[in-house]
């Protein structure tokens, strides 16, 4: 498929919501996702599921190795593990946030289905075209603009 994308280099803004911040959500995500899209009738796991699948529709076009190493960028609690695991189940997933207790959640929810790395919020702590792809949902509005 020729290169690899960049990962992404990104500082957070202080007035943005922190790691200490992200911690404090990590266990009641899940309630707390489903109750701010209750309008939409839908679940948590149906959005993640939807995003998941439509980028290995997209990938499937595409000629990637036969375990293609995936960045879940902004990771939080793990929610899309079960859905790179069926929909692209020998990719190898390593799973990126700036919450330690999120990633501690996503680890023990999904033990041995992915790596769970931290970030610092400043440099993505792999070396550039260490991945095949690298995967983000809801995680922008978190990162100042300028950043992106």
């Amino acid at each position: 498929m020729g290169t690899r994308p960049r990962a992404p280099r990104v500082r957070y803004d202080p007035y943005l919501m922190d790691e200490a911040e992200f911690d404090r959500f990590a266990d009641e995500y899940r309630t707390l996702h489903a109750a701010n899209i209750r309008a939409s009738g839908e679940t948590p796991e149906f959005f993640a599921e939807y995003k998941v699948r439509d980028v290995a529709a997209l990938l499937a076009s595409r000629q990637l190795p036969p375990h293609p190493a995936i960045l879940d960028f902004g990771a939080g609690v793990g929610t899309s593990v079960p859905y790179f695991r069926k929909y692209l189940p020998h990719c190898r997933l390593t799973c990126l946030d700036v919450s330690h207790r999120s990633l501690d959640v996503g680890r023990a929810r999904f033990s041995g289905e992915a790596q769970f790395v931290h970030f610092d919020g400043s440099g993505v702590p792999f070396d550039d075209a260490s991945f095949d792809v690298v995967f983000f949902a809801c995680v922008l509005h978190h990162i100042p603009h300028q950043e992106h």
